[in-house]
């Protein structure tokens, strides 16, 4: 796990070296000549990967960014990370504003997190705080954000063979980043992690998004289930690559501990893994384990992730011995908790692919996932759980139905555990990876070349 580099090895005031725009690096079409062959090219293939907020923010997509700069460097992919910011206790647009300026190293791959500075940090700090209930302040904040964003990302992306923009909020750095690919004249891929379930007001559907789409030479989807969503926006399916996320735990799990730790020796438990929110549906498992306990009384239920005021509030109300909430970021315990629960419950209702699915089905353990499109493709597919939607009943009949069936379990189990070996192992998504940024380059170097001839 990484413990919180940003404080580690950097001070706010790290001076950064600043490299000019150069007309002496090579052609794109040299560079696609280059690359296009061999999966670990004569040479490291350089990419600057954006995103908003890094790690030590735990989302998914800080994780999957962190250990994907780590995996493609065994394709021949050497990564620096340019952020804005990775506190995940405010929200975006004031994170940017109050961030230190570091450069990092984390286990080789080089992170710059550069917040907003200059002349324009006093009003841009000024909207960020009214933001989230001034709408009219919305469209300067983003223009000032998207300008020196930009600015950053062009600097930075001078020595770089591609831009890869991996989305997780804040959309101004994504169009930020996909302008300084075009300005530099360097591919741009894109990883817009997709939530299709939020409708057609979503940022994903939005004609700032589409725009991005259209101008990105290689976009990222996690799953068939968002290749077509993003035809229906438009996207031409040829440039769309599906590469999912892969699982990522802790090698060294001790079950025991944790259960010694957590007072829950010889007890069973069902786990819910995730941010305590309604979307995810901590409330409706919660609920669920008063039905379940008139069958299965002794079952103890684990919640484990980021609490939220509303969440602790319901935790205080509902007592129980046999309710355990554990707000920790720690990987190590999250690997423990996996590796000895009876099953994973998490009824989401909003996905973009479900890594913590994939964790459980790592340790060979059966899920109960929420009823929507994107879920209902995994858990299908891979026939390694069950669907519900977020009824207490319904959730509680699902919960039963493989605590009672111990063959069934098992069997769902090992079905998940063979799927994330033959599709979502860092290996398998890392090399995709690395073939997608050589065809982006070709794509890329292949426009530039109808453009000169046309």
């Amino acid at each position: 796990m990484l413990a919180n580099p940003l404080s580690a090895n950097s001070a706010s005031d790290t001076k950064r070296t600043r490299s000019s725009v150069s007309d002496q690096s090579p052609s794109i079409l040299n560079e696609a000549t280059q690359f296009s062959g061999a999966h670990t090219p004569s040479r490291p293939l350089k990419a600057l990967v954006v995103i908003a907020r890094a790690w030590p923010a735990l989302g998914g997509a800080q994780i999957h960014t962190r250990y994907m700069c780590q995996a493609l460097r065994e394709h021949g992919v050497q990564s620096h990370v340019l952020s804005h910011c990775s506190d995940q206790d405010v929200n975006n647009e004031l994170a940017i504003c109050q961030a230190p300026n570091m450069s990092i190293d984390d286990s080789g791959t080089s992170i710059s997190q550069v917040p907003v500075s200059g002349k324009a940090k006093g009003i841009i700090s000024l909207l960020a705080g009214l933001y989230p209930t001034y709408k009219l302040t919305r469209p300067l904040f983003n223009y000032l954000v998207r300008q020196f964003s930009r600015n950053e990302i062009s600097l930075q992306a001078t020595q770089s063979d591609l831009i890869h923009n991996v989305y997780c909020g804040l959309t101004m750095v994504s169009e930020a980043a996909c302008a300084s690919a075009k300005k530099l004249n360097k591919p741009f891929v894109f990883s817009p992690l997709a939530r299709t379930c939020d409708g057609d007001k979503s940022a994903w559907s939005s004609a700032r998004m589409k725009r991005i789409y259209a101008q990105s030479d290689a976009i990222v989807a996690l799953t068939e289930h968002e290749k077509k969503w993003l035809i229906t926006q438009g996207v031409e399916a040829a440039k769309i690559h599906v590469c999912p996320m892969a699982s990522v735990l802790s090698k060294h799990i001790d079950g025991q501990a944790f259960r010694k730790q957590y007072a829950l020796e010889n007890q069973p438990f069902v786990l819910f893994l995730g941010r305590h929110d309604h979307d995810k549906g901590y409330h409706a498992v919660l609920a669920a384990a008063r039905e379940v306990w008139k069958t299965q009384p002794d079952m103890h239920f684990v919640f484990f992730g980021p609490q939220t005021s509303e969440s602790r509030q319901d935790f205080q109300e509902n007592n129980d011995p046999r309710i355990h909430a554990i707000e920790s970021p720690s990987q190590k315990l999250k690997s423990a908790a996996l590796s000895e629960c009876e099953l994973l419950c998490v009824p989401s209702i909003k996905e973009s692919l479900g890594v913590v699915y994939l964790e459980a089905w790592q340790m060979s353990k059966p899920v109960i996932a929420g009823d929507i499109p994107l879920l209902r493709e995994l858990v299908e597919d891979a026939q390694g759980g069950l669907l519900s939607s977020q009824d207490p009943s319904k959730l509680a009949e699902a919960i039963n139905t493989l605590l009672s069936d111990p063959a069934l379990k098992a069997e769902m189990g090992r079905n998940g555990f063979n799927k994330v070996q033959q599709q979502y192992t860092w290996p398998v998504v890392s090399e995709k990876l690395a073939r997608i940024f050589q065809e982006a380059i070709v794509a890329h170097a292949s426009s530039a070349l109808a453009e000169t001839l046309a």
